[in-house]
């Protein structure tokens, strides 16, 4: 459905019981409402939640961002924002303003990747929107979120307009996401080709890479955070250290952190999806 926050609109999804303590669900890069795995949601539905999904500004069916000017990394590194057309602050002021829509005072955050870069933010600049904070495979921006080899090759993949060489390298991409669990190469095809087929957009990664570079470093801000939080990161995690998210909870006070082993960078093994759930619901049954 598609939902007016006022700001932007949004298309979002609800899942379970409305009347049920409320998860938002905050992607990461690129990713949309779809993109989570179904069993990872219906996990959370059973465990009691009623789970929110959405995509970002600038992905899926949300409202497109339109601007001429192409991001440039360089500058941006050297410090020069000009370029960026929106960044995590106003990712995360699109969160609160669908909460807000939806009629939501108070949420369970969840944010995966690029997304728990966003619900930090909200966690710290609207503490009283947030019941409980779990961040998931990020980091807070330092210089010990670094990237593996491989996945920085394929990001540096040429891009064209939804063509071949996009959906080879966007399953590059998942096959490196799932490492070092194997995953079935039939299916992963199939639930990229129908992610693309739902949308795509060459432009929107590198204005989203952008508003991440223009983030930097956030532990300043990590230390304002004062919702319970739980960080889980898997220990083969190639697109995020294990060491970032080591330095994400000892930035935030009373943090409890979870290393997975056998995790990368998203569950595709039904034991990793049953053990996430678990933390996820025994870390949101107290608040």
């Amino acid at each position: 459905m598609r939902i007016d926050t006022g700001r932007i609109r949004l298309e979002a999804e609800v899942l379970g019981n409305a009347d049920a303590p409320t998860l938002l669900m905050v992607a990461g890069m690129g990713q949309q409402l779809t993109s989570w795995q179904p069993a990872l949601l219906d996990g959370l539905v059973d465990a009691g939640l009623c789970v929110v999904t959405y995509d970002h500004r600038d992905v899926g069916l949300s409202d497109p961002v339109v601007v001429a000017e192409e991001p440039d990394v360089p500058a941006i590194i050297d410090g020069d924002r000009s370029s960026v057309a929106y960044d995590l602050n106003e990712l995360a002021a699109d969160a609160v303003g669908l909460l807000d829509a939806l009629g939501v005072r108070r949420a369970h955050l969840l944010g995966h990747s690029m997304g728990g870069g966003v619900a930090q933010h909200i966690a710290a600049e609207h503490p009283g929107r947030v019941a409980t904070l779990t961040l998931w495979s990020t980091s807070p921006g330092d210089d010990t979120g670094t990237m593996a080899p491989q996945v920085l090759d394929a990001l540096a993949a040429p891009v064209g307009d939804h063509n071949e060489q996009d959906v080879a390298t966007l399953n590059v991409l998942s096959r490196l996401a799932a490492s070092p669990v194997e995953v079935d190469e039939a299916l992963l095809e199939q639930r990229n080709n129908a992610l693309m087929e739902r949308w795509y957009s060459r432009r929107t990664g590198p204005r989203q890479l952008a508003a991440l570079l223009a983030d930097g470093d956030s532990t300043a801000l990590l230390e304002s955070i004062s919702a319970p939080t739980l960080v889980i990161h898997g220990a083969g995690d190639l697109f995020v250290s294990p060491d970032a998210a080591r330095s994400l909870a000892s930035h935030i006070d009373g943090a409890a952190f979870q290393l997975i082993d056998g995790l990368g960078h998203a569950p595709y093994a039904p034991a990793h999806i049953e053990r996430i759930v678990g933390l996820v619901a025994a870390h949101t049954s107290g608040a």
